[in-house]
């Protein structure tokens, strides 16, 4: 084969890879920025419920049923061990957590 040609083809199948890869890293790109969105939304609606379930059973003082404090531990573990949320959502569920089941 000619070495002009081989020159050619080489530089061709190069900006083949090239563009493939590009593309490849801009889809990862996209969906890891929209993951992160989700995760965010659901770490926002988890507080939400953390701090309705608060408003209910600490600041109401209604007494505390073992479905309560359920839900406020699976919503606590969701929004704290995997979605990394901490701060306000674990005072919050701490306070929660403290009260005694009725």
């Amino acid at each position: 084969m000619d070495p002009i040609m081989m020159t050619a083809l080489s530089s061709l199948v190069s900006a083949l890879v090239g563009a493939v890869v590009s593309g490849i890293l801009t889809k990862a790109r996209s969906v890891s920025a929209e993951q992160q969105a989700f995760r965010d939304a659901m770490r926002s609606l988890l507080k939400a419920e953390l701090f309705d379930l608060h408003h209910r059973y600490v600041e109401c003082d209604e007494p505390l049923d073992a479905m309560g404090l359920q839900l406020a531990s699976q919503c606590y573990e969701v929004y704290h061990g995997q979605l990394g949320g901490n701060g306000l959502g674990t005072r919050l569920y701490e306070q929660i957590a403290a009260k005694d089941v009725h």
